[in-house]
Order: structure tokens, then C-alpha cells, then sequence
């Protein structure tokens, strides 16, 4: 009984102590008490057969119980509890000097300077003076895309390894263009000059960014673009491209780059047409946009369509409009008012083309339209195609239309009575 209690006042001193009961063939029960603390074990067998040594012999261990026995115990838990503190304080002496060897290390390392008053840090400027990458005081800064400010050379490094994305935001860039911050470099400068900072003077005051692709983007290859690109035309040294991600890109012929990129269709840009220093484009928004080549800003928005304008053709003057609302409307160049509204074809008006003093249509409903671009009047409505008739293109002396029935007919483009002829079968 009182080697439980014994048992009991050590696991309440610490948890970590615990119990191993063995049952050997000897009549006596053998109880061995390990306390592990630490890592350390502390055999206190001996403790323990002491303890029944000084209660007396077995006969009378019940009186031992009732009398000296519980003062013995008492007696050897405090040799217990010593034996403890002797192991904790060993193990605290190895601790101490390893501190000490750190703290003696680092005192000599530092020498006389290291106890003596640091050095005061150096002035902080406000966190938009910054680069978002280096985290270093901005020398040049320049805006990408997102609006988001950097540093050039810090930028121009990212845009060089291929990367297309805003490092802080991590949306892609519509456009590759750093315009330089001119007002933040300027509060930079005299926060500079304020503080005694010098800055490196490596700015590029032009407006053209200082990476180069790697060699591993051929250069026959735009990049720019998201989604489907729909529409292509050439203006003088210029490239215009419209896409399903509502964006016209305006790239340089020669150096294969994107210069400006015209956002202000909501939806899909299906069509282009250029007329002097005029780019119009339709979109899946039902408008019309026009556009001022020499500054590429929009000049006006054209509406009336009821669905989207697939196709533009610029004639005499007057821009047509093919939608698949099933009409073709003219608009009048001079003061951009509509004209008319053709109405003929069963199905969505695909293409456009115009070919001596006639515009034709081609639609859905399989037919080719001729309209003469002075009257407005519908010449002639051309059969034979089994299948929607997707592209038109027109040669000095013919016209030739690719249907969904896999043929290309081919009208007389001086005669308003056609004379088709099958030039083949297309594949696919």
C-alpha cells in the first residue's frame, strides 16, 4: 500500500515519472520506479528496497504502514526530490555555457564598436518610392499596363525573361509599353536631394521599353493577344489586328512590336476596314467604332445594329455594314449619319467586298447580294451556292465566293447578270 502511494506522490510531483509493474516467482512483488526526466533515467531501485529495509521485516510491514513507514517515505522522497534537482541543475550547467560561448562569441566579433552606440539608420522615404521588385529606391520609374509603378530596369529584366504578367497584381498585360512616371520621379528626386541621397542617372526619357524578346519567341510571331484574333489590316508601316478579347493591337510592321492597343469595344471585335486616316471596327457589342489613325484615339461610336457587326466595307465615300441582324447600313464618311439600311438577305450578313461601283454580301441564306454603291439599289441576288457563304474576295475582272458547301463560284465583277462556274471542290 505505501509503495502506491509512493508511486502516486511521484507521478502528481511530474507526469513524467512512470510505473513499471513486474510480477516475478519470488512471493515478493519487485516494483522498479524509472523517472525519466529530460533524457535522463534515474534508476531509484535502491530507494525503493531501502525503504522496506528501514520499515522492518515483512511480518510487520501492516505496523510499518501504520507508523514509520509513511516518515521514511517522506524522508526518501526528499532524497528523491534532491536526486531530481541535481539532474535538472546538470543539465541546466551544459546549457549555460553554450549561452555564455554565444554570447562571448558575439561580444568578439563586434569588439569595442559593437558595444559602442550603432549607427543611425538610414532616412526612410514614403513606400511608393520603392520598387515592388527590388525594394530599392526608384531611379526611373515607369508604368505597365495595370497602372502599377517600377522601376525600369527592375521591369524591363521581368518582361525580358518572357514573363506577360503584372508581378504585383498578376494579371496579364495587355500591352507591353512602359510610360515613364514623371511626376513620382520627380518627388523622388528631391526627396533624393532633401536626404543627401544620390541616385543613378540611367533614365530613358523615351518611350520605348529596353527589353528585347528572348530567342526563343520567333519573330515572325505577334504576341499580345488572349483569344481568337478575327480581323487583320495593313495601314503604311502599320498592322492592325482584332481579337475576341475586345482589343484592336496596333503593331510595327518592321520591328514586329506592339506599339498602342485600342480598348473600348465591350465585347468581341470581329471586323476592320481603314479609310483615309480612318480605322472603323465592328464588334459583337452591335456598334460601329471609329478610330483616328493619326492619334488612335476613338472618335465615335456608331449604333443601329441589332447584332453584331461582322463584316465593314469602305466604298465611294460611304462605309457599309454587314450584321448578322440580317442588314447591310450605310454610313456617310463626311458626317457619319446612316444612309440606309439594305434590307434582302434571309440570314446574317457574313462578308463584304466591293468590286466596280458594286458592293456584294454574302449571307447565310446562301446567296450573294449585289448593291450599287451610288443608288443603293439591289442589282442582282446570285444563287447556286447549297451552303452559307462565308468569304468574298474580289479581282479587277471577278468575284469569288467560299461557301460551307466546300465550292468557290466565281462572278463576272463588270457584269450584274453573273456566269458562275465551279472551280473545284475545297477540303475540309
Amino acid at each position: 500500500m505505501l509503495l502506491y502511494v509512493f508511486c502516486w506522490i511521484l507521478q502528481a510531483r511530474n507526469p513524467l515519472l512512470w510505473l513499471h509493474t513486474y510480477l516475478p516467482t519470488s512471493r515478493w512483488t519487485v516494483m522498479r520506479i524509472r523517472c525519466i526526466k529530460d533524457g535522463n533515467e534515474v534508476n531509484i531501485r535502491r530507494l525503493v528496497k531501502s525503504l522496506f529495509k528501514r520499515a522492518g521485516s515483512v511480518g510487520c510491514r501492516a505496523a510499518v504502514y501504520r507508523n514509520e513507514a509513511c516518515q521514511r517515505a517522506a524522508a526518501n522522497m526528499k532524497q528523491i526530490k534532491a536526486l531530481l534537482g541535481r539532474s535538472e541543475g546538470s543539465r541546466s550547467g551544459q546549457e549555460a555555457p553554450a549561452e555564455e560561448k554565444q554570447q562571448e562569441a558575439r561580444t568578439a566579433k563586434d569588439g569595442p564598436a559593437g558595444r559602442a552606440e550603432e549607427r543611425p539608420a538610414a532616412p526612410q522615404g514614403p513606400t511608393s518610392f520603392y520598387c515592388p521588385v527590388s525594394m530599392e529606391l526608384m531611379s526611373d520609374p515607369v508604368m505597365v499596363a495595370t497602372g502599377h509603378t517600377y522601376d525600369r530596369q527592375c521591369i524591363a529584366k521581368w518582361l525580358a525573361q518572357g514573363n506577360r504578367t503584372c508581378p504585383v497584381t498578376g494579371m496579364r498585360l495587355r500591352h507591353l509599353e512602359l510610360v515613364p512616371n514623371h511626376a513620382l520621379r520627380n518627388a523622388i528626386q528631391e526627396w533624393a536631394t532633401a536626404h543627401g541621397i544620390s541616385l543613378p542617372n540611367h533614365y530613358d526619357t523615351t518611350n520605348q521599353p529596353t527589353f528585347k524578346l528572348d530567342d526563343h519567341h520567333p519573330k515572325n510571331i505577334l504576341l499580345g493577344h488572349e483569344e481568337i484574333v478575327w480581323a487583320v489590316e495593313v495601314y503604311g508601316a502599320r498592322l492592325f489586328s482584332a481579337s475576341a478579347d475586345k482589343t484592336i493591337r496596333v503593331w510595327d510592321i518592321d520591328s514586329r512590336r506592339c506599339e498602342h492597343v485600342l480598348e473600348d469595344h465591350t465585347r468581341p471585335v470581329l471586323s476592320l476596314a481603314i479609310s483615309g486616316n480612318r480605322l472603323y471596327s465592328g464588334s459583337y457589342d452591335f456598334t460601329i467604332k471609329v478610330w483616328d489613325l493619326n492619334t488612335l484615339t476613338r472618335v465615335k461610336t456608331l449604333t443601329g445594329h441589332t447584332d453584331a457587326v461582322r463584316a465593314l466595307s469602305v466604298s465611294e465615300g460611304r462605309l457599309f455594314s454587314g450584321s448578322y441582324d440580317g442588314t447591310v447600313r450605310v454610313w456617310d464618311e463626311a458626317n457619319m449619319h446612316c444612309l440606309e439600311v439594305l434590307k434582302g438577305h434571309n440570314g446574317p450578313v457574313r462578308t463584304l467586298v466591293n468590286r466596280g461601283g458594286c458592293m456584294f454580301s454574302g449571307s447565310y441564306d446562301k446567296t450573294v447580294r449585289v448593291w450599287d454603291v451610288r443608288t443603293l439599289e439591289c442589282k442582282a441576288a446570285l444563287t447556286g451556292h447549297t451552303g452559307a457563304v462565308r468569304a468574298l474576295v474580289a479581282s479587277p475582272d471577278y468575284v469569288f465566293s467560299g461557301s460551307d458547301d466546300t465550292t468557290i463560284k466565281v462572278s463576272s465583277a463588270s457584269e450584274v447578270t453573273p456566269c458562275w462556274d465551279a472551280l473545284g471542290v475545297v477540303c475540309g
